[in-house]
């Protein structure tokens, strides 16, 4: 396995990698997420009050500890109402195209290459897109049922295994990643 460089999808270079991908993959998937609960964010209250009580916690630590469930309370309505605006109209439009008899598995769904699905794969404008708020989180794509391209969102990060490829289309592949920047 080998981690692509990320940097240069954006626009013009995203499209012309989603195209590559679907060109030589059979299905693709993604991870769900869940909105925000107000379980969590209660949850991230009471660590806050938790921290702000507790005086066995460091002062510099009880600082960082708050500011980092600060800001997740805070950006918390902007991932909910970019999750109910943008994810799940997009993930209604996508279920459509979801493989019959593929079972949604730890919350990925799998769908089928189509120019359709590659038309909704290009609605975001770059890889980083893929979040899990505005977006489903975490694509992959397979060739017989085994992922040889796959983006992870929290590392942003862009892992290539060639050893899922067939060995006739693997110089392609390579050719093509290559001429996107993608692999050296």
């Amino acid at each position: 396995m080998k981690t692509l460089a990320t940097a240069a999808l954006n626009d013009e270079a995203y499209f012309a990698f989603i195209d590559i991908a679907a060109k030589y993959s059979d299905r693709f998937s993604f991870e769900m997420n869940e909105p925000i609960s107000e379980k969590a964010v209660q949850t991230k209250r009471n660590i806050i009050m938790e921290t702000v009580l507790g005086s066995d916690v460091e002062p510099e630590m009880k600082e960082r500890i708050i500011g980092q469930q600060l800001d997740a309370l805070a950006r918390a309505p902007v991932e909910m109402l970019q999750y109910y605006t943008c994810c799940l109209p997009y993930l209604q439009l996508m279920q459509r195209f979801a493989l019959k008899g593929a079972d949604p598995t730890n919350g990925r769904r799998f769908y089928d290459i189509n120019r359709h699905t590659i038309a909704l794969l290009k609605v975001p404008l770059s890889l980083r897109a893929w979040s899990g708020t505005t977006y489903p989180m975490n694509p992959r794509f397979f060739v017989e049922r085994n992922a040889w391209l796959y983006y992870i969102s929290h590392e942003d990060m862009l892992v290539y295994d060639e050893q899922c490829l067939h060995p006739t289309s693997l110089l392609r592949v390579r050719r093509d990643l290559r001429q996107l920047g993608l692999l050296r």
